[in-house]
This record gives C-alpha cells, structure tokens and sequence, in this order.
C-alpha cells in the first residue's frame, strides 16, 4: 500500500507499518529529517493527533504538526507511549532503511568518530558520578 501523506488517516496513525510507511515517504520528499530523534518525535505526533483531535479527523491534525515541526506541545506521556511503540532499535533500522531508500547509507560509529574527532579518535569512559560532582 503505497502511502498517502495528503489523505492520512486514524488507522495510518495506529499502526507501525502504516505509520513508518509514511515516514519513508516523507523522507522520500525531504520533508522530514532521518534521525532517531526524527523518527521519535514524529511517532509522538502521531500519538498528540491520535488523543487530542476532537474532529474527528487526526490526520490532518498529525499532518499539521508534521508541517509544524513543532514538539513543544508534545507531553512527556505521548512521547513515553511513542517510545513503547518504536523502541530505540526499532527507530534505528527506520533511520537506516530510510537512508538506503534514498541513496545515503548511515554512517557506521567508526565514521562518525572520525568526523566529529579526526584520524585517532580518544572517547573513552567518563563515570556518571564524576560527571555530576566536576562538571559545571
């Protein structure tokens, strides 16, 4: 089923399949960013369309906060039931499906550091407990 971004419905917005669907197809235009933190906001605003439409018509809701791009009326229990629905992984293999789909494959963590660090990248492990008492 090829997805519809102008005619969204409920049914598109409750189920995974339905809903990643239209998230290729939304990266298939550039219209969306492909990153977890893209996949996860755009998963709660399929949960804001879904609890708070009072027309009737969540798609249309969900495709005006799409176009929004705007996640601060999304509350931390739509983004905790879109996290349940699209686990970290799940987000992860959506980000890289949607890159292959468009021609650009993900970088690998090795490449990433690369970028961020140069030819010897130095991450290493940093105590949480540390952290909190040295850093401002």
């Amino acid at each position: 089923m090829q997805p519809d971004l102008d005619n969204i419905t409920a049914a598109d917005l409750r189920e995974d399949e339905r809903l990643s669907a239209l998230y290729l197809e939304a990266m298939r235009r550039k219209f969306w960013p492909n990153t977890t933190t893209a996949v996860l906001d755009f998963w709660s605003f399929a949960e804001k369309a879904l609890h708070e439409d009072k027309r009737g018509t969540p798609g249309k809701l969900f495709y005006a906060l799409v176009k929004a791009k705007n996640t601060k009326f999304v509350t931390d229990a739509m983004e905790q039931r879109a996290m349940r629905r699209m686990t970290s992984g799940d987000r992860q293999e959506l980000v890289d499906r949607a890159g292959v789909l468009n021609g650009i494959p993900a970088p690998t963590s090795e490449e990433t550091q690369y970028s961020l660090f140069g030819d010897k990248p130095k991450i290493g492990y940093q105590h949480g407990v540390m952290m909190q008492c040295f850093l401002p």
